[in-house]
């Protein structure tokens, strides 16, 4: 029975793995793939996921390259959630009490 109970969290949960797959292709479909540090303002660059997902399939197991991108991930999903929390600090300090209707 508790199986029955889990079938839609983990359909939710293969929804948002390919929904988050989906994301990641756009992104490194869009980048233009330059690896290349930009001298200008409208230069091509890449974005972090988009280097993640382009070399991490080729790099060295437990080389320096290997955990610099690693780290790129770790400043990633810090980013994340300090937007996160500020977003859920602004949304919960601005809401509104009552009912209200349109």
């Amino acid at each position: 029975m508790e199986f029955e109970k889990s079938e839609p969290a983990a359909a939710a949960g293969t929804v948002s793995l390919r929904a988050s797959a989906a994301a990641e292709m756009r992104a490194t479909t869009a980048a233009g793939g330059a690896a290349a540090i930009p001298e200008s303002l409208f230069d091509s660059v890449r974005p972090m996921p988009a280097s993640i997902a382009a070399e991490m399939g080729e790099t060295p197991f437990r080389s320096l390259h290997y955990q610099a991108l690693f780290a790129i991930g770790i400043v990633l999903f810090c980013l994340t959630l300090a937007f996160n929390l500020i977003a859920d600090y602004v949304s919960h300090k601005f809401k509104q009490v009552g009912s209200g209707t349109l």
